[in-house]
């Protein structure tokens, strides 16, 4: 913490991936100016030749980390097991797909919510193979907290998974508290399925409007391509250099 002080009282500007966390950091140590927003994104060249897993199915994907009891994929479950296999006549299986180290935790909650025979697990897969995964889903799931009403930090949470499911466009799936900067992004966006860890209802109702294609296309996804990321690092990058955001302030702990 005193490093981390030290460091920021004598940079010239400093950079965070979300306006949740900018503003807890700028509370701790009174950046002001110094601080600049600069979210995370995604790399078109590499996600522009990503070939669309054929899953012959619905497929919902997760491919990452959980981290309990914060981050675990107990909704998706539940909703799992109210998802209707059949709707209006129209019929076909639906399945998870998980891709990652924390096999044990999803094959827990599936026992424990009865869909066993609905779900995959992958493990560790090379990059290439996630992503494939990713683009040819039905519906990629990104957790930041299951939690209804979180603090600042948990709301900052925007984790990379986002940002590659818009550059696949990839429909989202996010479940977060309500007031997120990821929801904020994912609304940005045009996919607007963001829901808190306990609306199994709201979920099951999205899982089934993606199912029968009866959401809107996302927009604006190019806004977090890497190549418009740059741009505003570049801003920020010129005006440290400038002296313009410069302001040396001591910070006493």
């Amino acid at each position: 913490m005193k490093e981390e002080a030290r460091i920021l009282a004598g940079c010239a500007a400093a950079t965070i991936v979300s306006p949740s966390w900018a503003s807890a950091i700028d509370h701790r140590f009174n950046l002001g100016s110094k601080l600049n927003v600069v979210t995370n994104g995604y790399d078109p060249e590499e996600l522009v030749n990503v070939k669309p897993y054929d899953f012959g199915h619905f497929a919902i994907v997760y491919a990452g980390t959980f981290y309990p009891p914060k981050r675990v994929i107990s909704p998706v479950m539940a909703a799992l097991k109210r998802l209707p296999q059949s709707t209006n006549g129209i019929s076909g299986e639906v399945f998870f797909h998980y891709y990652g180290s924390h096999e044990s935790h999803v094959l827990e909650e599936a026992r424990k919510f009865g869909v066993m025979e609905k779900v995959v697990v992958h493990g560790n897969v090379p990059r290439s193979e996630a992503l494939s995964a990713v683009r040819g889903a039905g519906v990629a799931v990104v957790i930041t907290s299951v939690t209804k009403n979180a603090g600042v930090e948990d709301k900052g949470i925007v984790t990379g998974k986002v940002f590659e499911a818009l550059g696949l466009g990839t429909p989202i799936l996010l479940i977060a508290p309500h007031g997120s900067d990821a929801e904020a992004t994912i609304k940005e966006t045009g996919n607007l399925g963001v829901f808190t860890g306990n609306d199994i209802d709201g979920l099951v109702s999205f899982l089934s409007k993606v199912r029968f294609g009866r959401i809107p296309r996302p927009k604006n996804t190019r806004a977090y391509a890497w190549t418009n990321i740059a741009k505003r690092f570049d801003a920020v990058l010129r005006l440290a250099m400038s002296g313009t955001i410069y302001e040396k302030r001591e910070v006493s702990l």
